[in-house]
């Protein structure tokens, strides 16, 4: 059963610390009815957005503009490309470091997660270089 709570959230924003420094993003950590464990980036020398295009297009052949909400789970992450993808890699496997597992089988509709995670794009803003 998904369960996180504020000492588990601490050993995450300890791992989390060093990874917003490096990237020189702002951002804050909230648990979510002791389910979810949310990153919320504000603000930062990130281009998240044009890293996200440029995938598209790389890869998918196609322009596709970015829609609010802009989320990233477990899976969304390696969706970037560039410092992007470098930067939510890291964030992703810091928000992982709370001894989180996940035994989940979506075709039998069986789900079995340490706690859930992501990471909220919506309102991150950004500053350039």
């Amino acid at each position: 059963m998904a369960y996180i709570n504020q000492e588990m959230k601490q050993v995450i924003a300890a791992n989390l610390k060093p990874v917003l420094a490096k990237y020189k993003v702002k951002a804050t950590l909230s648990v979510q009815n002791n389910l979810k464990i949310k990153l919320t980036l504000r603000a930062g020398a990130l281009n998240i957005k044009n890293d996200w295009i440029v995938f598209n297009r790389e890869f998918k052949g196609v322009l596709t503009e970015v829609t609010e909400p802009f989320f990233v789970d477990a899976f969304f992450h390696k969706c970037f490309k560039g410092d992007t993808l470098d930067f939510l890699t890291a964030a992703a496997q810091a928000m992982k470091s709370a001894d989180w597992y996940d035994e989940s089988d979506v075709q039998t509709d069986y789900f079995n997660t340490a706690y859930y995670w992501g990471i909220d794009l919506e309102k991150y803003e950004y500053k350039g270089v």
